[in-house]
């Protein structure tokens, strides 16, 4: 365990994540856990129903007794993509901004990167046989996807590629949906019976990929690691959530310490991980709380005063800035105010910063002083462009 908390630490800021799973595609996860048979590409189109329907009303301020700052800053479109491909998560690494597209609703996965200087493509790869392709990019540039038949939760393979994505190696079979990049050749892959350190050979060279499971990194019984879930370094250990084996009771664990543990839900928990903390919410419109390494609330105050901090749609983090989507229920799967909000991760007294993005977020990430995110313009449409806004000085 102390080397794999020495090579946590030394890469952690290094590694960008893609965004986390939405919430809404709990219900096909489910379904396809029962009958272990179902194509992904049909739940694939239900949960992008449901997300855009979660997206709700038009973008505006929850109502505050203090009207929150709102960050004067116009963006720009960044890129978008051909015509009939919809963007379901970004990633930043380096000179590189990466989009994971699907082409309709049943054509092939693909992940394009584009030179963040002038929005150039410069590569892309297309997994046209796979259900799953869910894609992170790691230390040294690397990026890293877990290619597979999530249709019958079969095993799946682990690709490694360059960072213009021209040159790949493909590792062994495991048996799970996701990946934490630990080194430029180096993955933790959980699987049942804990973390799996996975090495593969540099993109485009010869060689074979080694495997070992981590003695001590146990993360309980009867956990699923084929379907939703995502794994991040906490305090220099790994913080996995997962549900059981039925695809229900979603949880929050430390690797190799299973007693420590955090929240019961059927969906994943909405969680990031920046300044040693988790920053977490227990479902779809709860607050947010920020946890220790040890699960344990350290909540700032003005986090649980402010009122657009108390019913959570997303969270991530970037740069040393918290990202928060704010979601108010008005029925269900409907949505009667919608913010966007930041503020700095080591900050104890905020100011909780409004940004003004148009049209509806679906994912987002974040290098140095500047802000990319994937929007709609209406609840009907699909994600299809991607703009960048400069960060706000006040969550810096």
């Amino acid at each position: 365990m102390s080397q794999i908390e020495d090579e946590l630490r030394a890469t952690f800021e290094a590694a960008s994540e893609f965004v986390q799973p939405r919430p809404a595609l709990v219900d096909s996860v489910r379904s396809a856990t029962r009958r272990r048979r179902r194509r992904l590409t049909a739940a694939f189109a239900a949960a992008t129903a449901c997300v855009l329907v979660a997206a709700g009303a038009a973008y505006g301020a929850v109502h505050s007794q203090t009207p929150p700052l709102v960050a004067d800053e116009h963006g720009r479109v960044f890129v978008t993509v051909p015509r009939g491909e919809t963007i379901s998560s970004i990633a930043v690494s380096g000179r590189y901004l990466y989009a994971q597209m699907i082409k309709g609703q049943n054509g092939p996965i693909s992940v394009a990167a584009y030179d963040r200087a002038s929005g150039r493509l410069v590569g892309r790869v297309t997994f046209p046989k796979a259900d799953l392709a869910e894609a992170s990019t790691g230390p040294g540039g690397s990026v890293w996807a877990v290619v597979g038949p999530l249709s019958n939760f079969g095993p799946v393979r682990i690709w490694l590629l360059s960072p213009d994505l021209r040159l790949h190696s493909i590792g062994p079979k495991v048996q799970s949906t996701f990946a934490l990049p630990v080194s430029p050749t180096t993955a933790l892959v959980p699987v049942a019976g804990g973390l799996l350190r996975l090495t593969m050979p540099a993109p485009g060279q010869p060689g074979h990929a080694t495997e070992h499971l981590e003695p001590g990194t146990g993360l309980g019984r009867g956990v699923m690691t084929l379907g939703l879930g995502w794994a991040q370094v906490l305090d220099g250990r790994v913080a996995v959530d997962l549900s059981d084996n039925d695809g229900y009771d979603y949880h929050v664990v430390i690797a190799g310490h299973p007693s420590l543990r955090v929240g019961n839900q059927s969906i994943p928990q909405s969680a990031t991980v920046a300044g040693g903390s988790l920053w977490f919410a227990n479902g779809l419109g709860r607050p947010l709380v920020r946890l220790n390494g040890q699960l344990k609330p350290t909540t700032p105050g003005f986090v649980t005063a402010d009122p657009i901090l108390q019913h959570v749609g997303s969270v991530w983090s970037a740069g040393g800035t918290i990202w928060v989507e704010s979601l108010r229920f008005k029925h269900f799967l409907s949505f009667g105010a919608h913010s966007f909000v930041c503020f700095p991760a080591q900050s104890q007294d905020g100011p909780v910063v409004t940004l003004p993005v148009h049209g509806y977020v679906w994912g987002l990430a974040a290098a140095g002083r500047t802000l990319y995110v994937i929007t709609t313009r209406s609840s009907k449409g699909s994600p299809t462009s991607i703009t960048s806004y400069p960060v706000p000085a006040a969550c810096r």
